[in-house]
């Protein structure tokens, strides 16, 4: 399945490559209640999530990298997990950044794939996951937005 997008935010774009390093922000990107963790690699995170699918009663554990393609600019962000007998789950996406010191956005492209059993499942659930991921995208932006509004409140009262 194709996943595709992008948005604009009044945030420096240093600020929102950087924000997009943290595993609180990139937690939102995960399709359900998750935890994510700093992996023992760089650019690494475990992460566990109980999927939000009837009859699924499975936590499902993996790993999800974000590797720069050129520091900055782009970053390679791949998640999967595996399930014995059960088959596997991949996302592997293309993240974007452009702007300057006034504004930044972020695009995405990419995939996510299924075999086995959860291949079935995600297969039954396209609709459902596409827009389950860009409405993390959205928590993202607005995370990013919130935390740069915080620096300038900070800013502002440490200057009056």
């Amino acid at each position: 399945m194709q996943l595709q997008g992008g948005f604009t935010m009044d945030v420096p774009l240093k600020r929102a490559v950087v924000a997009c390093h943290n595993p609180e922000n990139l937690k939102l990107l995960l399709p359900s209640e998750s935890r994510l963790e700093r992996g023992e690699e760089k650019f690494s995170y475990a992460f566990s999530i109980m999927p939000p699918v009837n009859l699924f009663s499975y936590e499902l554990t993996g790993v999800m990298r974000l590797k720069p393609i050129e520091q900055h600019k782009s970053y390679s962000l791949t998640a999967s997990t595996k399930v014995p007998v059960g088959g596997s789950v991949n996302l592997d996406l293309v993240l974007t950044f452009s702007g300057d010191e006034a504004a930044s956005r972020l695009d995405y492209s990419g995939t996510v794939s299924g075999t086995g059993l959860l291949g079935k499942m995600l297969s039954l659930r396209e609709e459902a996951l596409a827009q389950r991921v860009a409405s993390g995208f959205f928590a993202l932006r607005a995370q990013i937005i919130r935390t740069q509004r915080a620096i300038e409140r900070r800013n502002a009262a440490a200057v009056a």
